[in-house]
């Protein structure tokens, strides 16, 4: 669960640039459950997880693969709207499936 945690402060800080309180704000839950969350304490609800999809445009299993490799091009791939990255996203998780 350590490992979830970490990946998810990755996501949260190094994907896109959200302090704790920007994030407990998107998912409707409070600063300090974050923080649980990211030391492994505590998990997020599905509810919770399907939030951070809709607000992305990309699905939870592509931004824990962003979150271990962030690959060059994640920049790019971030300035697309969430509609445009819900269509890229199936691409995006063969692509860096392939790389393994």
């Amino acid at each position: 669960m350590i490992e979830f945690g970490r990946r998810f402060r990755s996501i949260r800080e190094d994907i896109f640039g959200m302090s704790q309180e920007e994030f407990a704000a998107l998912l409707a839950t409070n600063r300090q459950f974050v923080g649980r969350v990211e030391r492994g304490e505590a998990e997020y609800r599905l509810s919770q997880l399907l939030a951070i999809e809709r607000a992305t445009g990309t699905t939870i299993h592509t931004l824990l693969q962003l979150a271990e490799r962030q690959p060059p091009w994640l920049g790019q791939y971030l300035q697309h709207p969430p509609e445009t990255r819900r269509k890229l996203d199936g691409f995006f998780s063969a692509a860096l499936q392939l790389v393994d």
